[in-house]
């Protein structure tokens, strides 16, 4: 079987998706961002549109939903095993992601999101490469999520004309 250490892969299967690699971004939501996503996802919570309110609790302002961090936890993943900057093009699929919410993410705070591959595993049948990753959305305060995604990264299906 191709992959084993007796039989290596090609280059072009090889180079897909590393164990170590490691990616993320940075963001910050406003208000108002806070505000049209949890509009946008039906979350009527008032830590997510009532300034005065939020400002009431011991949070102590406008926070955005867990939702929206996992939202941009998960688009994180999505955007790096489909990018096509590096000369490497790929297509990717997940196939399941575990959350744990820590700490709040407040209006205005950054956020840093960050991922690093764990574990692959090639699959022949999908000439491509089941892949693990574990991340973080951190403020300042601290870990605000924790997650664990499952992807499949293989190359694109070869281009058909009609």
């Amino acid at each position: 079987m191709a992959g084993t250490d007796d039989e290596p892969l090609p280059d072009a299967i090889d180079r897909l998706v590393r164990v170590g690699e490691r990616f993320g971004r940075e963001l910050r939501w406003s208000a108002d961002d806070i505000r049209r996503f949890a509009d946008s996802t039906g979350d009527a919570n008032p830590m997510h549109h009532d300034a005065a309110y939020a400002a009431s609790t011991p949070i102590g302002g406008l926070i955005a939903s867990g939702t929206q961090t996992v939202s941009a936890m998960m688009g994180a993943f999505a955007s790096w095993f489909t990018r096509r900057e590096d000369g490497v093009v790929r297509d990717a699929l997940g196939m399941g992601f575990t959350f744990a919410l820590r700490a709040p993410v407040r209006a205005d705070e950054p956020l840093r999101i960050e991922w690093e591959v764990v574990a692959r595993e090639y699959r022949p049948k999908h000439r491509g490469f089941v892949v693990t990753a574990r991340g973080t959305a951190s403020t300042p305060a601290g870990v605000a999520l924790e997650a664990e995604g499952t992807g499949l990264v293989r190359p694109p299906p070869m281009e058909t004309t009609a």
